[in-house]
Parts: structure tokens; sequence; C-alpha cells
């Protein structure tokens, strides 16, 4: 049996990218997180962790790309969909 592929991810990062005025996040981040898998993100202070968890939330919205939670485009979505 194979594992998940990026397009039965629950939460779909597709060409993602992120910045704070001149300083560079996310770039080109593409990647998926599977429904009822537990996932880790690990990297030192400022490598982008808590802004990946406000993307999905559309908490913030990338400078380009796409975010999918389920089928709900988040990159598009309204505050009051989200």
């Amino acid at each position: 049996m194979e594992g998940p592929t990026a397009h039965d991810a629950h939460v779909r990062f597709e060409q993602v990218r992120m910045q704070y005025d001149a300083r560079v996040v996310l770039d080109g981040l593409t990647c998926g997180f599977p429904r009822g898998r537990i996932s880790v993100l690990l990297g030192g202070s400022g490598s982008g962790k808590s802004t990946l968890l406000r993307l999905i939330g559309g908490l913030i919205r990338p400078v380009s790309g796409r975010i999918y939670v389920g089928e709900t485009d988040v990159t598009k979505a309204s505050e009051a969909d989200l």
C-alpha cells in the first residue's frame, strides 16, 4: 500500500510565496498534510513555522500561490467563509 499523495492531502500548499516586507519566509512551497495523521513542523526561529499555521487558518494571505483546506481555497475565501 502506498502513502498519501499531495492530492490526497487535507491541507495543501501549491507554490506558496510569503514575505514580510523584503524578508522572504516561504518561496515556492508545495506540500500536503493528510487528514487523520500527525504532522510535525520543525525549524529554527524565524524559519516560517508560525507563518505556515497562520496561512492555513487564513489569518494572513500569501503573496502568491494557493492553499487548500479540504476543497476550500483559503487564499480566496472571504472572512465569513473562513
